[in-house]
């Protein structure tokens, strides 16, 4: 690198590491930034990436835990809590509701505890107050994460989806494999 001058160096490794992180960041379609910590990343995913002419919209809280990490499920046996989203600052939505998959039981220290290591999409049905009309998703989620111990975590999500079509996201089938394995309440089979 005769000739080249140290300053324009770290000018392009500047300039080179400025372009990678803006690349991380910016969200793909359908899809919030990930909201990261030491522990694991969460964000918003979305079926479609336009709200359609449903009433509904099917979206997903995708977290994904680092190595020895855990969130909990709906009913999280002798410890933690689950995770739960406060939609204040969204437009357009009525109501939201999450389902749970079949967690995995943990035993620590003769407490047992329910809940989702490495991976798991929380599958989502949003109900639109305006059918066919953009819906703005501002969610602020309360999550408890754990390994040898817990961490409270509260991530701001947003999430916009457009008027227009509806076509499958590439987050359509993540949802959809999660969205299969909630339990039923029983009532299609008569109980």
């Amino acid at each position: 690198m005769r000739g080249v001058s140290l300053t324009v160096v770290i000018a392009l490794v500047a300039a080179l590491m400025s372009g990678t992180a803006a690349a991380q960041s910016a969200a793909p379609p359908a899809a919030s930034a990930w909201a990261t910590s030491d522990h694991g990343a969460v964000r918003l995913v979305a079926a479609s990436p336009a709200v359609g002419a449903k009433e509904q919209a099917t979206l997903g809280l995708q977290f994904r835990m680092a190595d020895g990490w855990k969130v909990y499920w709906r009913s999280p046996g002798d410890a933690g809590y689950p995770p739960s989203i406060d939609w204040s600052g969204s437009s357009n939505l009525a109501a939201a509701e999450m389902a749970w998959p079949v967690p995995a039981r943990f035993s620590v220290l003769g407490l047992e505890t329910l809940g989702y290591s490495r991976e798991v999409v929380l599958p989502i049905t949003a109900t639109l107050e305006t059918a066919g009309e953009a819906v703005r998703l501002r969610a602020a989620v309360d999550y408890l994460t754990c390994a040898e111990i817990c961490v409270p975590v509260v991530a701001d999500l947003t999430l916009d989806l457009p008027a227009g079509p509806t076509a499958p996201s590439a987050h359509s089938h993540l949802i959809g494999r999660y969205a299969a394995q909630v339990p039923s309440d029983g009532a299609g089979h008569g109980l």
